[in-house]
């Protein structure tokens, strides 16, 4: 949940809008939705004040843009390598989500792929239902 003074600040300054817009576009490890690089692209070039709605999604996608190595005090490589070996509890497109990581030998991932792992984790039982709630401190970009 974004914090609805920044929302507001934001907003209320179309060229801070504007170049948040421009970076994330220009991001290229990001798999964004063809509706969100419309968005973003639409916001590159705006001049006028956002509505409240905007301005929140432009943060929801700047931290959906940020790498987490742990969450919750868990290492994210560790889970993925937990979820593995328990790969046959999962779902078919969860079990190649986490087989695709740990090929790669993933070990950061984006706000999305660590919900994700976490959901994982929960479904196999790495982790309780109420672990992994918190994401901690994103790494610097």
């Amino acid at each position: 949940m974004p914090d609805f003074r920044e929302v507001h600040a934001l907003q209320k300054d179309p060229a801070r809008a504007r170049s948040t817009a421009q970076y994330l576009c220009k991001l290229r490890d990001i798999d964004w939705t063809e509706w969100e690089l419309d968005f973003l692209e639409t916001i590159s070039g705006w001049d006028r004040e956002l509505s409240t709605r905007q301005g929140e999604k432009l943060l929801q996608l700047r931290e959906a843009a940020l790498w987490y190595d742990r969450v919750d005090g868990f290492l994210l490589k560790s889970l993925i390598d937990a979820c593995y070996v328990n790969r046959d509890e999962l779902q078919d497109r969860d079990c190649e989500f986490i087989e695709r990581l740990k090929l790669s030998g993933a070990s950061k991932l984006q706000r999305r792929d660590a919900s994700r792992v976490l959901r994982c984790a929960r479904a196999t039982g790495v982790i309780e239902p109420y672990h992994g709630h918190v994401l901690d401190r994103p790494l610097v970009r």
